[in-house]
């Protein structure tokens, strides 16, 4: 990548970060209220596994979160589908400004900006097919107790692999490439009043 085209991908990203500073996105009034659980679906069958973890998070985990699904424009679930989802009391959402890359088969640019734009100030993302681990039914929220999250607003489990040095990511932020395991991004549990979402929803524009 040339450094022009590092520069010039800075710039856009503080540009993303001084527009979002002036409409208030930063200010409390914008951090979401209470928890919540977050997924993004569209794509073939996703929305019919989301109503299966749904299900699986009330009837078997003893889960009571609300829940709010996202999709890219033109991607809803049908009407079908909507109304089954509808009466386990979910609501949806759409990411207005995202655009399918058509040369994919799948996409996954909207899931930061899931998180940015749900009602939650705390809130767990979990893929269509993602069930947290935890050790007994209606003990989900304990996660939100852990130190690790209560130190940093967040809380993140280790992928299978490690991240390549020459990814052009680290140049853009201007950090050393790590020996560590990357982020699982099928179970992300946040805290909106850290605003390093907003980051990574502008990388994602």
């Amino acid at each position: 990548m040339k450094s022009t085209h590092i520069r010039d991908k800075r710039e856009e990203l503080i540009n993303h970060l001084k527009e979002a500073d002036c409409r208030g996105a930063f200010s409390p009034g914008n951090w979401g209220v209470g928890r919540g659980i977050v997924f993004t679906a569209g794509n073939v069958n996703t929305f019919s596994r989301v109503f299966l973890t749904v299900r699986m998070l009330i009837e078997h985990m003893k889960c009571n979160l609300p829940v709010e699904i996202f999709s890219f424009p033109g991607e809803e679930a049908d009407p079908k589908t909507k109304e089954l989802l509808e009466s386990l009391d979910v609501k949806f959402g759409v990411i207005d400004w995202a655009q399918k890359d058509t040369h994919r088969n799948k996409n996954f640019h909207i899931k930061a900006s899931a998180l940015v734009s749900c009602l939650f100030r705390e809130s767990l993302y979990l893929h269509s097919d993602n069930l947290p681990a935890v050790l007994e039914p209606g003990t989900i929220e304990s996660l939100c107790k852990s130190k690790g999250y209560k130190k940093l607003g967040a809380l993140f489990w280790p992928d299978y692999w490690k991240t390549h040095g020459d990814v052009p990511n680290w140049l853009l932020i201007g950090t050393q490439c790590q020996d560590d395991w990357e982020q699982e991004a099928g179970q992300i549990l946040i805290d909106k009043s850290w605003m390093v979402i907003r980051t990574s929803s502008g990388m994602q524009c």
